[in-house]
């Protein structure tokens, strides 16, 4: 990316694969307008720029906050610059570029003229030293795990804590340091959270003694829910599930791990499980008789993140059916397709059972079991939405006629 300053503008150009057979040089990525005349631009990081202009001012501004209109010059677009400056200060009133005669031209008897190096900015450590008039300033751009480790070695948790989630919503983008790609943000944040996690649990269990003594287990109560709420928060559900659901579990506190998830399935929060903590949360919350915590679970996961086949057998061993309904119909074409008649048969079978062991529950199975055949037969999908009509034709009509 080249980055050029004409008059008060700061132009991007972003320079094309020379290897890409659609490559056609050179092409415009983004334009920033300042209210000064611009007196000199550096990169301080990937996508941060140092600018100095007629104000007298340091600003560092985010690149991908420019305006992408490519006729930008030429139109009367009210553009909000503002939103690409995320760092404004003044330093020094005297600062300027110094221009020194030193000796003359013979040739047509006019100076030759030198300038002094004020502003010289180095990106890969992030410095910038600047000349005023009887004062040198030096300057650092901090990285974004600098700023978080500067919290962590005081122990400020919750502060540190914060900033992962701004972080990775792509709300703070002062610091250098993280990716601009979206994904490749939160993998390295990620890593990172996973790191310091761990860390905030070694140094609580430092400070309090084990999770085993009655007198502080209001502290690992929060602990948990602080864990839970940021692992969540940055999508490190991997990390969550494995390695943090085995060291609590090290501690003996595994059910208070296991019901504190409870208010985060509620808000929909829990996005991903991997299989095998998959299936001990559903053992879990069976065993506890809480069903309405899992059908809620299940129907809100992200289908990405589940193996959907594994999630049919749990609904299968465990009886789940608005769970099992919501799996079948929702299979990819390269999982098998939409299944209708699994979830039909499975709740006319236990309640066929029911009637015939004379269970309480026989009337919610029948039901459960017309509900399925009704929203089957008029095309609908659980929770929201309609079959597609060539599957409709395809497996409805098959499965209606099995099941009289």
């Amino acid at each position: 990316m080249l980055a050029m300053s004409w008059g008060r503008e700061v132009f991007l150009l972003q320079c094309q694969n020379v290897e890409d057979a659609e490559a056609k040089g050179i092409k415009f990525a983004g334009i920033y307008e300042s209210k000064y005349d611009i007196f000199h631009i550096d990169w301080i990081s990937e996508s941060n720029l140092l600018v100095y202009d007629y104000s007298r001012e340091f600003k560092i501004l985010y690149t991908e906050s420019f305006n992408t209109i490519t006729n930008a010059k030429f139109t009367e677009s009210k553009f909000d610059y503002d939103k690409a400056v995320i760092s404004s200060q003044a330093l020094d009133p005297d600062i300027s570029f110094q221009i020194y005669p030193m000796e003359k031209n013979t040739r047509n008897n006019r100076p030759i003229l030198y300038y002094t190096n004020t502003i010289i900015t180095n990106q890969f450590p992030r410095r910038v030293f600047v000349l005023g008039y009887k004062r040198m300033y030096i300057g650092r751009h901090f990285e974004w795990k600098e700023h978080i480790q500067d919290f962590v070695n005081k122990k400020e948790w919750l502060p540190a804590f914060a900033l992962f989630v701004s972080f990775a919503q792509g709300k703070n983008k002062t610091f250098a340091g993280l990716p601009i790609k979206s994904q490749e943000r939160k993998d390295v944040i990620r890593e990172y959270g996973a790191e310091v996690v761990s860390n905030y649990i070694t140094a609580i269990r430092d400070e309090n003694g084990p999770p085993e003594l009655t007198t502080i287990i209001r502290v690992w109560k929060t602990v948990v829910l602080i864990v839970i709420d940021l692992l969540v928060s940055i999508e490190n559900y991997e990390y969550l599930f494995k390695e943090i659901k085995r060291m609590f579990e090290n501690f003996g506190i595994q059910d208070l791990f296991m019901d504190s998830l409870e208010a985060f399935i509620f808000r929909n929060r829990i996005k991903e499980i991997p299989n095998e903590p998959f299936r001990e949360v559903v053992k879990y919350y069976t065993e506890k008789d809480r069903i309405s915590v899992l059908q809620y679970l299940m129907v809100n996961i992200e289908m990405r993140g589940i193996d959907i086949d594994y999630a049919i057998n749990l609904c299968m061993e465990y009886n789940l059916l608005t769970a099992l309904f919501y799996f079948c119909s929702h299979r990819e074409v390269s999982q098998g397709g939409a299944d209708f008649l699994t979830p039909i048969v499975r709740a006319l079978t236990l309640c066929q059972k029911s009637i015939t062991d004379k269970n309480a529950e026989n009337n919610e199975l029948g039901i459960k079991f017309l509900w399925f055949v009704s929203m089957t037969i008029n095309g609908k999908m659980f929770p929201s939405g309609s079959i597609p009509n060539d599957i409709w034709e395809d497996k409805v009509y098959f499965t209606i006629s099995l099941s009289y």
